[in-house]
């Protein structure tokens, strides 16, 4: 029987670190936390925060406390990535102990304003600077495409990135032998059919007024324990496997196995030989067998050398646009709303929209995801629905796949692990969506 942990200062014990560790940040931190924000930082106006204000400061990056998880990610994020971690574990009905520690409190409808804490006392030498994938996205208009790359790339500056851009790992010449057997025995977590179960639990949930669906195929890549941030590859794959389950162009790349991160890295380098955004190799060096981080240029290059057809759609703003309700979090709304409105034979009148379009690959700084879906609550409110491979799909969904009708007593605590609305979205600026080119009618 797991030895239960005790809090020091009120007695509250649980046999799961984290949700103590929620319970230590929540209730009895002296306001240097990680965790929790000072208040003299926070933003005035919605979505106003700080980490808005200063979109610089969202390099500094974070790694998760919680052991065999090794995610690195802004300091802003992190109380609802272990949320999210907390209803991952224990499923649709956590128990008494981690609703006490605070893990299931907020809602991802709140527009809550959220900052980074200006202290990180004796937790400062954890405090690391990422790679970020789309630092130099363009305004529309400039960066013009190469000759030799297809219309919608996002081109970087060609030169050499460094730790700033890559993280502690940027000059990795091969990744520690024990994460090499890792990646190769366990390869990746795979799930299928979470959108049919996602679909019941959205019809069932109070709050949604209506949502979008992708692809019933599309499945959920998520990360091994321990394995760190390979997220870039991770939604690769969740692109590839509805290439392959759904014989879409392309597909006859692959067969009927989604490729390793280790062949994805093969893929990228063949690209770069080829001269596909082959400034991709003089800015990241030699990618293979190593931990550097890559974004949406490489899975561009990729899916370009394997004719594959995709579309990307770069999202900015700025604090003008901002004030002129067009943020980047806005904008981005409207694209993957736009998207799900023009799918073929939908019916408009259903609360729970399904389409048989493709997954969508975004991209935000320091982390990416897969949209699977898009919702809008019945207070007005917008969210999308993602695959994040940062967590893996919770027992009380995959327990109920391929299972038929099923009934959910809250099905909106499940649903936060696919929802990210304002109070995650708005810290950013700056999105890139990347997807699949759709088959012509009648093909």
């Amino acid at each position: 029987m797991p030895t239960a942990i005790s809090c020091p200062f009120c007695g509250f014990s649980d046999t799961v670190e984290y949700a103590v560790l929620l319970h230590l940040e929540r209730h009895h931190n002296e306001g240097n936390s990680p965790f929790v924000a000072e208040t003299e930082e926070i933003g005035q106006g919605p979505g106003d925060t700080f980490m808005a204000n200063n979109p610089d400061r969202l390099l500094e990056y974070f790694e998760c406390p919680l052991e065999n998880c090794g995610e690195v990610l802004p300091i802003g994020d992190l109380e609802s990535h272990l949320e999210v971690h907390a209803i991952e574990y224990y499923g649709q009905q956590p128990d008494e102990s981690v609703a006490a520690a605070g893990a299931l409190s907020e809602s991802d409808w709140t527009m809550t304003e959220d900052s980074e804490p200006s202290n990180l006392g004796g937790q400062a030498s954890r405090v690391k600077t990422y790679y970020n994938p789309i630092a130099s996205i363009a305004s529309q208009g400039q960066s013009a495409p190469s000759s030799d790359t297809p219309e919608g790339y996002q081109i970087r500056q060609g030169k050499k990135l460094g730790k700033k851009e890559l993280g502690q790992y940027h000059d990795e010449e091969r990744m520690p032998n024990w994460l090499i057997s890792l990646l190769k025995k366990k390869v990746k977590i795979d799930q299928r059919g979470v959108i049919p179960v996602l679909q019941q639990l959205l019809q069932q949930s109070e709050t949604t007024s209506y949502a979008y669906l992708c692809h019933p195929a599309a499945r959920h890549i998520s990360k091994l324990k321990r394995e760190g941030s390979f997220c870039g590859y991770r939604n690769i794959q969740m692109l590839i496997a509805y290439i392959i389950d759904t014989r879409a162009p392309g597909n006859t790349a692959f067969g009927d196995d989604v490729p390793s991160i280790f062949q994805i890295q093969d893929l990228i380098e063949n690209a770069w030989d080829r001269g596909i955004h082959a400034v991709g190799r003089e800015e990241l060096g030699n990618i293979k067998k190593t931990r550097k981080y890559i974004g949406t240029a490489e899975a561009q290059a990729l899916l370009h050398s394997l004719n594959i057809r995709w579309h990307m759609k770069g999202i900015s703003s700025n604090k003008e646009d901002d004030a002129n309700n067009n943020s980047a979090e806005t904008q981005l709304y409207n694209h993957v709303e736009r998207y799900f409105t023009q799918a073929p034979n939908v019916n408009m009148q259903s609360k729970v929209r399904t389409t048989n379009l493709p997954p969508m690959y975004l991209q935000h700084q320091g982390h990416s995801m897969t949209i699977v879906g898009f919702e809008r609550n019945t207070k007005g409110g917008r969210s999308l629905l993602v695959f994040d491979p940062s967590y893996s799909d919770p027992s009380s969904v995959v327990r109920y796949v391929g299972a038929g009708t099923i009934s959910y007593s809250n099905p909106d605590r499940v649903l936060k692990v696919y929802r990210r609305g304002p109070k995650y979205l708005s810290r950013y600026r700056q999105f890139e969506v990347l997807s699949l080119a759709q088959r012509s009618p009648g093909r």
